[in-house]
């Protein structure tokens, strides 16, 4: 067994620590790896994955009575989205004539 080992309830508190940051709300690896004092990669390992991750986290919370909830759109996905309704916008909208009379 290797001693530099990080223990899985050192990972749960520090995906604990990184919940709170975003309020509760799923997060991927590398918003993690942003935040955390430790790397994305451990976890993953000792999990599977990233999701049964989020998975094992969803548990931990549970027993101290909180709840991790899911991300509605991913972050990329909003300004896509963003940037397309403006273009949109700027070229569907006629430039109207404004006249003042006295």
């Amino acid at each position: 067994t290797r001693i530099d080992k990080i223990p899985r309830e050192k990972m749960l508190d520090e995906l604990e620590k990184v919940a709170k940051t975003f309020r509760y709300i799923e997060f991927g690896w590398r918003d993690f790896n942003k935040i955390a004092n430790i790397s994305a990669n451990p976890i993953k390992k000792e999990f599977g994955t990233w999701k049964k991750a989020l998975g094992a986290l969803k548990e931990y919370l549970n027993k101290k009575g909180l709840d991790l909830l899911p991300r509605k759109v991913p972050p990329n996905r909003i300004h896509q989205d963003i940037r397309l309704l403006a273009s949109n916008t700027f070229y569907r909208v006629p430039f109207s004539k404004i006249t003042f009379t006295a």
